[in-house]
């Protein structure tokens, strides 16, 4: 059985870089990184990825979105890059 692969991101505001959020985490799960990725191009209308299951993008208000589509071994790699856990 493949691992489910969940929407992660977190959120920070160029004009106000000191204000950050996260992490968020989407109520859907995908059953593979394609169509998660598939479903962040959708919402972006663009390829944010930064790596094959990383991404980043901002919007016009300055809010920067960093994140992926992690299985549970991802987000634990993430964590510990970040200094989380």
């Amino acid at each position: 059985m493949a691992d489910i692969v969940s929407l992660i991101w977190f959120t920070m505001n160029v004009y106000n870089p000191t204000v950050t959020a996260g992490p968020h985490f989407s109520e859907r799960v995908f059953d593979n990184y394609e169509e998660c990725k598939a479903y962040i191009m959708t919402i972006t209308k663009m390829d944010p990825f930064i790596s094959p299951i990383d991404f980043n993008f901002g919007t016009p208000d300055g809010t920067v979105f960093r994140g992926g589509c992690w299985t549970a071994s991802d987000w634990l790699r993430v964590q510990d890059q970040l200094g989380l856990r």
